[in-house]
């Protein structure tokens, strides 16, 4: 497959569209041209320093006679943060992203539950 061959991708935008991230995105492929595709997803945050797209899906525009639909591609896949940022909370207001949780300097408590201690 032509996105499975890459050998780098680039986000040329991102937007907001309902509750989803939509990124148009390039491919580079081993021959050094460029596969152009739109992906989006919804997104979750993860109490374990990642963020997670549950359902990612591809715009496919086929042609006439047949309409343009999003494809579900494969199932969720997150974006590890690392050990000091815990998100607790990630939704869209008013055609921003708000994402809400805590940034760890020293050693994590052992007990900690994806919201800020007492």
């Amino acid at each position: 497959g032509t996105l499975q061959s890459a050998t780098g991708f680039k986000v040329r935008s991102a937007d907001i569209d309902g509750r989803k991230l939509v990124f148009n995105s390039d491919a580079e492929l081993p021959d050094g041209s460029l596969f152009s595709f739109t992906l989006r997803s919804s997104l979750q945050g993860g109490g374990n320093g990642e963020l997670t797209f549950p359902d990612p899906e591809l715009f496919v525009s086929p042609g006439w006679p047949l309409p343009d639909f999003w494809l579900p591609v494969f199932s969720a896949v997150a974006l590890d943060l690392g050990s000091t940022i815990r998100i607790a909370q990630v939704e869209s207001r008013q055609g921003s992203l708000a994402v809400s949780g805590v940034l760890v300097f020293g050693k994590a408590p052992e007990d900690w539950r994806g919201g800020v201690e007492d």
